[in-house]
């Protein structure tokens, strides 16, 4: 299966040769931590570079 070099994530990360060696790697990550004394919800998403 090959990469259709037009897709979103082809176009916002080309794998060219310019391009060796210089990946960004990174992960989301949701979380929840209930309500606060507020009564407002603690949650989002947190991204590890």
């Amino acid at each position: 299966m090959s990469a259709n070099p037009t897709s979103h994530i082809a176009r916002a990360n080309p794998r060219t040769s310019a391009m060796t060696g210089n990946l960004l790697l990174h992960r989301g990550f949701n979380y929840d931590n209930g309500f606060d004394q507020n009564d407002q919800l603690n949650q989002g998403v947190l991204f590890l570079c």
